[in-house]
């Protein structure tokens, strides 16, 4: 007999490298000499706005405060995403050089990304007046109108650069673009930047996760396993679940009497491993160690057991159908 355990877990501090991130993306469009003044007044004030949340995050683990935090960082991630893909588009440098010096253009363009463009650019062609009114009257409009698929093809393309210079390992980079490349309207297109963005910060938090887990794990007298096919690298897959939109990343502790058990990490905080058929119950007294360990350093943890037969593998598997696997 063996058990299944999965562990949803909580950490404020892991979210600290993902502020890090944004605020690195937004040093990197300031340092250009080509963006618009105004648009790096704008990029400046979005920049103390993630140093605050960061401050904040290194505070309490209260749950409610937890949650909001989270949110907070979800919006955050929306307006980098749509600053830090536009800065660099003629079509806006086009745009902000007709607009009168009172509009915030980089306010509407962080909140409202390609939407935002489109609606500026639907303004002038039909000759209304570029002002905070208007745009207000008329985004509902632009929103339900059919794009052509110049433009389209051109939004899936800047959304593929912006991809690769993730900072995700391939398989996800593949996972992603194919979730978007079939995208037609622009429901799907107004936050095709903000999807991408989140997930790059989903990724540096899962890291984050896996190095404390097998930090602790390694406590235990386990190590990480290698590749059967190249010694000299560790085994692991990254995986995008294109069914749940979630970023997995799978990977095997082997201790010192060769039991071998597969960790299944997630962007959701989740973590998931099978362990049995251990002398003397090592595999519950691995499991305590690790809870008491996680707790002790700052995560909050909510735990799940499941028995289940023992297998002639003693790996745990687990299949997520749909999903593209593999990568470095």
């Amino acid at each position: 007999m063996s058990h299944i355990i999965r562990i949803s877990i909580q950490n404020q501090k892991i979210y600290e490298t993902s502020c890090d991130n944004l605020i690195n993306k937004l040093e990197k469009i300031n340092s250009s000499n080509s963006v618009n003044q105004d648009y790096k007044k704008g990029i400046d004030s979005l920049i103390r706005n993630i140093s605050s949340l960061k401050s904040s995050f290194a505070g309490s683990m209260e749950s409610e405060s937890y949650y909001r935090l989270t949110r907070d960082l979800s919006t955050l991630e929306k307006e980098v995403a749509n600053l830090y893909i536009t800065a660099r588009d003629q079509v806006l440098d086009d745009l902000i050089s007709s607009l009168p010096p009172e509009f915030n253009i980089s306010k509407v363009i962080s909140d409202h990304g390609p939407l935002a463009i489109e609606t500026l650019d639907y303004l002038r062609q039909n000759n209304i007046q570029q002002n905070q009114e208007n745009f207000d009257k008329y985004m509902p409009i632009v929103k339900e109108k059919q794009l052509s698929q110049e433009k389209i093809k051109n939004y899936i393309t800047n959304a593929y650069k912006m991809i690769d210079e993730c900072k995700i390992p391939d398989s996800i980079k593949y996972g992603i673009k194919n979730r978007i490349r079939n995208i037609k309207d622009m429901a799907d297109i107004k936050d095709i930047y903000a999807v991408i963005q989140s997930k790059e910060d989903e990724t540096i938090r899962t890291v984050e996760l896996i190095n404390k887990v097998i930090e602790l794990l390694e406590k235990q007298n386990f190590k990480r396993a290698h590749d059967p096919k190249n010694k000299n690298n560790y085994w692991h897959k990254w995986i995008y679940d294109e069914e749940n939109d979630k970023i997995v990343f799978k990977f095997r502790m082997i201790n010192d009497s060769n039991n071998t058990v597969e960790m299944v990490v997630d962007s959701m905080g989740d973590l998931e491993y099978k362990l049995g058929n251990y002398i003397g119950h090592a595999c519950e007294k691995t499991t305590e160690k690790l809870l008491k360990d996680l707790n002790e350093q700052g995560f909050i943890t909510r735990e799940q057991f499941r028995r289940d037969f023992e297998t002639n593998d003693k790996v745990m598997r687990k299949q997520i159908d749909k999903s593209k696997d593999g990568g470095k």
